[in-house]
């Protein structure tokens, strides 16, 4: 489940973040306006964050996807392993946004460009917390359905 559940993460997040940057730069080119520079890609990427989040703890998408236990074994085994799954999914979003950022910078002024590592373990830090926060609300929210 543990895998599961960060490969659908990546898999959602990675998209979300490639359709932001794909409109970002529509906006930018069409209208000459910069959404990044304005600090909305930020906040775009953390919602972006717990919309995946969200998608990769829904226990109906597992069903979908052939996980046949039920409700209340599924809310066990998701509070259970909590903090494992914050870990990989902070390690995971932590990659991601560094390809992101690697590729949007490659895009806008062709040469690849690292952000700091203050800037890194700032967002790891408040995706850690978000994580978590959505995680056990998820957790809570089952227990209540």
């Amino acid at each position: 489940m543990k895998n599961r559940v960060i490969v659908i993460f990546c898999l959602v997040y990675a998209s979300l973040l490639a359709a932001l940057m794909t409109a970002s730069i529509f906006v930018s080119e069409i209208t000459g306006w910069d959404p990044s520079a304005e600090g909305i890609g930020n906040l775009m990427s953390i919602i972006a964050f717990g919309i995946a989040v969200l998608l990769s703890t829904s226990r109906p998408l597992h069903v979908m996807l052939g996980d046949s236990s039920a409700s209340l074994h599924f809310q066990k085994r998701l509070k259970s392993r909590r903090w494992s799954l914050v870990v990989g999914i902070v390690i995971s979003t932590t990659a991601i946004n560094l390809a992101s950022d690697g590729l949007f910078s490659w895009q806008a002024t062709g040469e690849v460009m690292v952000p700091s590592l203050l800037r890194i373990v700032v967002l790891s830090v408040v995706y850690c917390i978000a994580g978590r926060v959505i995680i056990g609300e998820s957790v809570e929210r089952m227990r209540y359905a």
